[in-house]
């Protein structure tokens, strides 16, 4: 059916042969309603179809389908949770959809669908997170370094404020060791692979990396240039003594700080200290570059290079997906798996939810 310059299509099973996806690479096939309109340039395509339909195609996209059905029950009703709770805020309204279909919302149709997948949503039809009569925002991410972080920790605004979201909470999911409170055991905590968590047997536990002092430069000097260009409430320039606001040509990197953390353990503010100035950065992904794999780690130096020693993958709010698997493993069902994760919550059908 063609409408003005938008076209829309009924199908069971509609396959894109330019679009590649997953691993090896294949044509995600798409059912429902597909409707095609131009973007100046190019194509938007946008899929219409049952939430649940869309569900078979998101959760083994975002955890692999061979892990315990408990487990997939969590990414599936964790999944629902969040795709409605975007429907309701509208937040892609100009873009004329409700989700988008990368790590932007939540991962859909890179993975075909599977049947234990498929049966964990089918067994959770309808069930969603609430906390006092609302939905939650249920974020979720791979794997925790032992520790939860909490939500203001990880989306503030530059004056530190941020929205009161009391079920997404710092926690911890170490077997015994207490978290740290300075910054030597924080090394001392990241270096340690040998640490008993929920988490511990993922490959992402515990991660390293190692820079000489002139790639650590150049790396700093070209992702704080670009962040600054966006974000320039959260970074501070100064040359000498003196705040700028432009960036300048730092030169001769002495040392990096941490000067503030979250209660989870992730790096809220950095300073890098230049011979000639420094960078005071506030944020998320602090060194700004997408290699690292958490906000969660802390940095030596040794001999002239610069080693940084971190643990998890992901923002580490909310439920952690490895963790849920490994509960799930050790024989915990779905809703206690989930009320580990997020704090109060009810799980309710969305027939019973108050719209």
């Amino acid at each position: 059916k063609a409408l003005n310059s938008r076209i829309y299509i009924k199908c069971d099973k509609a396959q894109f042969l330019n679009i590649k996806r997953g691993s090896p690479n294949f044509a995600p096939i798409y059912s429902g309603i597909i409707e095609i309109s131009p973007n100046g340039s190019g194509l938007t395509v946008i899929n219409e179809l049952d939430i649940e339909e869309y569900l078979y195609k998101v959760v083994p996209s975002e955890m692999p389908a061979s892990s315990s059905l408990e487990a997939l029950k969590c990414q599936a009703i964790a999944a629902r949770t969040y795709a409605v709770s975007d429907m309701l805020i509208n937040r892609y309204a100009g873009l004329g959809f409700y989700v988008d279909d990368s790590t932007q919302s939540q991962v859909f149709n890179n993975t075909l669908p599977q049947p234990k997948s498929t049966e964990a949503v089918n067994l959770t039809k309808g069930l969603v997170l609430l906390y006092n009569n609302k939905l939650i925002d249920a974020k979720y991410y791979s794997t925790s370094c032992g520790i939860g972080a909490n939500y203001k920790d990880i989306w503030f605004n530059p004056d530190g404020t941020s929205e009161t979201k009391p079920y997404l909470k710092a926690s911890s999911y170490l077997a015994s060791s207490k978290p740290p409170s300075t910054e030597d055991e924080w090394l001392k905590f990241y270096k340690d692979i040998n640490i008993k968590a929920t988490d511990s047997s993922s490959p992402y536990f515990r991660w390293f990396a190692e820079f000489t002092k002139k790639e650590m430069e150049s790396s700093i000097k070209n992702s704080v240039k670009t962040i600054y260009d966006k974000r320039k409430d959260y970074i501070e320039l100064y040359l000498g003594n003196k705040k700028i606001s432009y960036f300048p040509d730092f030169t001769d990197l002495i040392n990096i700080k941490v000067n503030k953390r979250g209660d989870g353990g992730n790096i809220i503010e950095i300073c890098y200290v230049f011979k000639n100035g420094k960078i005071r950065y506030t944020g998320d992904a602090i060194l700004g570059s997408t290699f690292l794999p958490s906000s969660f780690f802390s940095i030596e130096e040794n001999n002239g290079s610069f080693i940084i020693y971190g643990g998890g993958y992901g923002h580490g709010v909310g439920m952690s997906q490895f963790g849920a698997m490994e509960l799930a493993k050790k024989g915990e069902d779905y809703k206690t798996i989930l009320n580990t994760y997020y704090k109060d919550i009810n799980i309710v059908k969305l027939n019973d939810f108050p719209f």
